[in-house]
């Protein structure tokens, strides 16, 4: 109170720590939109790899069928020449013998490289997880800290609002006190 009897009204509303955290927050969520952002970038990478892995990998195991396939033609034609219904020369049974060892060998090859890429497909497969994992919680806080943001700003529209009640009410008080 003053000495000459006027009534003195303050009001102190403060927002300017709900202003600060508040910009914390929306830098905060920068930082967050752009790593998920590379994580998803990260993760679209891996996923063509993995697909491409996935897709030699049918490759390998078709040729693996024809390779079986063919073997098993000539196994035939073997058992054929043993049991009598077919009869070759020795040069023809030599290309023959040249052909099974041919497709063993290849057999074997492809067999082994289906290996390689099995391995590759369940390394690029754990890596896939783990970043998917990675954008799963990087999402959650996203959109935590966009919620927290929310209610800052909130806080600070609502605190401004009372500021101009208070203004407007402590405008009209001295008014009603300067009529008085």
């Amino acid at each position: 109170m003053a000495a000459d009897g006027s009534i003195i009204f303050e009001a102190n509303l403060d927002d300017r720590q709900a202003q600060t955290k508040l910009n914390q927050l929306k830098s905060k969520i920068q930082r967050l939109q752009s790593s998920l952002e590379k994580s998803t970038g990260e993760q679209s990478g891996i996923k063509e790899k993995l697909d491409s892995a996935k897709a030699s990998a049918q490759q390998t195991e078709k040729e693996i069928k024809q390779i079986m396939a063919a073997l098993q033609s000539e196994l035939a034609l073997n058992e054929d020449v043993q049991s009598g219904k077919i009869s070759m020369s020795a040069e023809e049974l030599q290309q023959a013998a040249e052909r099974q060892d041919d497709l063993l060998l290849k057999l074997k090859e492809q067999q082994d490289i289906l290996k390689r890429q099995d391995q590759e497909i369940q390394s690029l497969g754990r890596q896939y997880d783990r970043v998917t994992e990675k954008i799963s919680r990087q999402t959650q806080e996203l959109n935590d800290a966009k919620n927290e943001a929310s209610d800052y700003a909130r806080q600070v529209i609502e605190s401004g609002k009372s500021q101009n009640v208070m203004a407007e009410v402590t405008q009209k008080t001295s008014a009603i006190m300067a009529q008085l």
